[in-house]
């Protein structure tokens, strides 16, 4: 896979539990200006490519992280490694150890998830925060799944599989971009580089995830961004997003589907940036 991406650093870290945790660093290695990637279920860090690119250019640095069960970091054969608070205590851990305080926070689907344990539970407090296409808890149909635990004991019953159902290691979105959310290839490929092990072992804890609590504990400035044909979670998670975190900010696009990462760079760049100019840089350039 070829990357135009340039880094001045990147390598893994042994997290809390020993899981080696893979992460890149590009742009501006002085940290003035910080940004933290986060990516979604079944993805990797260079999915945030043209983020990173658009706010290296921009004096940014910016750092992605492959969040465990995905890319090139480390995955436990236990269903129990894979809960949200464990992937927020991952991230807690790379803050500490790289000593970063000041910093944007980015969260797209399930790094949108870790992104709001980290600033409701963990109490981190970004100098913002950007959830994309994300939720605090699952729909509600997903009950049934729960109650049955078939992913649950799918999970136990691959992890006990010697050798990975898949191959570890970043897959390129280009080939699938304008593709729509339940695209086979695209669902076959993220399952196939996160190993099913993993896939399964993730979803199978997000059913449980509810984080409504968390969302009043959220003090920092919030900007929400989703598609209205987001067919994972639908816009109206996104409006109760907004409406529970004080002060935050909503953009809705209307073209959007859930992988807007990937699909609309371009247009998502220009709206973190916006909202950077206006309500963060002004606050950052007098500390």
């Amino acid at each position: 896979m070829s990357r135009k991406i340039k880094n001045f650093k990147s390598g893994s870290f042994a997290s809390f539990d020993k899981t080696r945790i893979y992460y890149e660093m590009s742009g501006n290695s002085n940290f003035d200006k910080t940004m933290l990637f986060l990516h979604g279920l079944g993805g990797n860090l260079t999915v945030w490519d043209s983020q990173r690119e658009f706010f290296a250019e921009l004096g940014y640095t910016t750092i992605a992280i492959d969040i465990r069960g995905n890319g090139l970091s480390g995955r436990p054969k236990n269903r129990a490694k894979y809960t949200p608070e464990i992937l927020a205590k991952d991230i807690l851990t790379f803050l500490e150890k790289e000593k970063i305080q000041n910093f944007i926070l980015v969260g797209h689907c399930l790094g949108g998830i870790i992104s709001i344990i980290l600033t409701g539970s963990y109490k981190v407090k970004p100098q913002a925060l950007i959830l994309i296409a994300t939720t605090y808890k699952f729909p509600a149909y997903t009950t049934l799944i729960q109650r049955s635990q078939i992913l649950s004991l799918s999970a136990d019953l691959l992890n006990q599989i010697p050798f990975y159902l898949g191959k570890p290691g970043h897959m390129s979105m280009d080939k699938f971009r304008n593709t729509h959310d339940l695209n086979p290839r695209r669902i076959l490929n993220d399952i196939f580089y996160t190993t099913a092990q993993s896939f399964v072992s993730l979803y199978s804890n997000l059913f449980l995830f509810n984080g409504r609590k968390l969302l009043k504990n959220i003090d920092c400035p919030t900007l929400i961004i989703h598609g209205e044909k987001d067919t994972f979670f639908s816009p109206e998670y996104a409006i109760k997003l907004h409406k529970y975190i004080h002060g935050s900010e909503l953009v809705l696009l209307p073209k959007a589907n859930h992988v807007l990462v990937s699909n609309f760079p371009q247009e998502l760049n220009l709206i973190i940036d916006k909202y950077l100019r206006e309500k963060i840089n002004p606050v950052i350039n007098n500390q």
